[in-house]
């Protein structure tokens, strides 16, 4: 059988598979499919240049991160992986591993073989759609550990241990392709969100209702007197932030409200109230609170996480029925 040639892009999807099948969460630099709601490629930052990863890959062994990077380049010759070398070792920086992918099976590799394992790179071969590890990473002499945690392991994070609690069937991100930012979240029309608010360990924990169907739907009949009850019976870190839309896509506001939930008043909420009808609708509103890591691990999240939806679970019963 002839091999297809196939595209750069041709070959994300085979190798996101791959890793999937091993028990990763995978995501790469694909289209979005029809199943998708949202889908973002991974971001880094590379030498003060926003770069897109072709493949990225994470999970969690005795407690430590694996988290690995592929660049991909189409042809069956030693060329194409001799290609891939200078993106693939600049990644090497961020990433502990590092793969290139392309369609030539090992013999085709030649001298670039050698090269791939001096500098500790791993080799996948991607061949009619079917992907092999031919072998691993080695030792990464360029890893920076402080660049890997800004860059890398809080988004990583982020990722794994959301869909952990929110579950595959009520789970989206985006963002994820702009170096130091992500968003997660369930997909309830009030659903409950997660976002890096500063590249690091702070995060932000709330309720996010943004859609303007829903928006309608709840503030054209809410009970104000139930929605303030409900708000101050949050601990005291919360905020009420309120937005008015300039645009959807992409987002732009023209005016802001922000009260802590520990000044709020009953008329308050009746001003917000208003404001949104009067802005016909096109409102984003937050709820929420900022959650800062000392030591940034799946399981502090995982705790601080649900307790979040906790404290925010009647809230959020209330405003989506």
């Amino acid at each position: 059988m002839s091999k297809k040639v196939l595209f750069e892009k041709d070959l994300y999807k085979p190798v996101e598979d791959m890793f999937v099948k091993k028990g990763y969460f995978s995501i790469s630099d694909r289209g979005k499919l029809p199943s998708e709601r949202v889908h973002s490629p991974f971001g880094v930052e590379v030498h003060g240049v926003a770069k897109k990863i072709d493949v990225v890959a994470f999970r969690w062994v005795n407690d430590e991160l694996e988290a690995k990077a592929v660049e991909c380049k189409s042809g069956k010759t030693w060329e194409a992986a001799g290609e891939a070398l200078g993106q693939a070792t600049a990644y090497q920086r961020i990433f502990p591993e590092v793969y290139v992918a392309t369609e030539a099976e090992e013999k085709d590799l030649k001298h670039v073989e050698s090269l791939l394992r001096e500098l500790g790179l791993g080799y996948i071969s991607v061949i009619n759609g079917e992907t092999e590890e031919i072998f691993p990473p080695a030792h990464n002499i360029r890893f920076n550990q402080k660049d890997f945690s800004l860059q890398v392991k809080c988004k990583a994070i982020a990722l794994l241990a959301t869909s952990k609690v929110l579950e595959h069937n009520n789970f989206q991100f985006g963002r994820a392709d702009s170096p130091g930012h992500i968003w997660i979240s369930s997909l309830e029309p009030c659903n409950i969100s997660c976002s890096i608010e500063d590249p690091g360990n702070l995060f932000w924990f709330a309720l996010n209702l943004e859609k303007k169907p829903a928006i309608r739907r709840i503030f054209s009949i809410i009970d104000a007197g139930k929605f303030y009850s409900l708000l101050s019976a949050l601990p005291s870190d919360y905020h009420l932030y309120l937005w008015k839309f300039a645009s959807y896509r992409p987002k732009k506001y023209t005016e802001e409200e922000i009260k802590p939930i520990s000044e709020l008043k009953p008329s308050d909420i009746v001003y917000c109230i208003n404001k949104i009808k009067d802005w016909n609708w096109q409102a984003h509103i937050q709820i929420g609170k900022s959650i800062f890591f000392d030591t940034l691990s799946e399981t502090l999240f995982i705790s601080e996480f649900k307790k979040a939806i906790g404290e925010l679970s009647a809230l959020q019963n209330f405003l989506n029925t």
